[in-house]
């Protein structure tokens, strides 16, 4: 039964985090967003512009990064979710593994995002990693489209999922 338990948190986890990246990414390709959107623009058109959307060596954004958006947007629920644990409306092991997931899942799409840029790694040796890095390159053709970038079950479901 606890397996089930921890199986279902993660899940819950892993689908939570990937709908607030989704949100998150399309605020940062919204004009309106501000300063988001001009740093966000800096990866799309000057670091990786679809003409030289491949590098050696991944071309981070330095102060223009919007990961760190990423973090402000994700604190305030992680707080909310561990003082749900903590005053036992949920509990606390449950909040604590589903923080957790959620850090896992986040590391794990800058990883890999990072990888869709080089021209050389070893993920290459996977189709689905091709796969992705083909949506991935899409998303940079057509802004508007595939903005979950980890995972693009958002996408098909908001109709912002491009094959090609």
């Amino acid at each position: 039964m606890i397996i089930l338990v921890i199986t279902l948190t993660f899940i819950f986890s892993f689908f939570l985090t990937t709908l607030l990246g989704y949100i998150a990414h399309y605020v940062m390709h919204q004009e309106w967003s501000g300063r988001l959107y001009q740093a966000h623009k800096t990866h799309h058109f000057i670091l990786y512009p679809t003409s030289d959307f491949f590098s050696d060596k991944y071309r981070g954004a330095g102060i223009d990064d919007s990961g760190k958006f990423f973090i402000l947007l994700f604190s305030p629920i992680i707080l909310l979710i561990l003082g749900l644990g903590w005053f036992g409306v949920i509990p606390l092991w449950a909040a604590i593994l589903v923080v957790v997931e959620m850090g896992i899942t986040g590391y794990a799409h800058d990883y890999l995002h990072e990888k869709t840029h080089l021209t050389k790694t070893w993920w290459k040796q996977f189709g689905w990693f091709q796969e992705w890095t083909k949506l991935h390159y899409t998303h940079h053709v057509n802004t508007g489209s595939n903005l979950g970038i980890f995972s693009f079950w958002v996408d098909r479901v908001m109709g912002t999922f491009k094959k090609d």
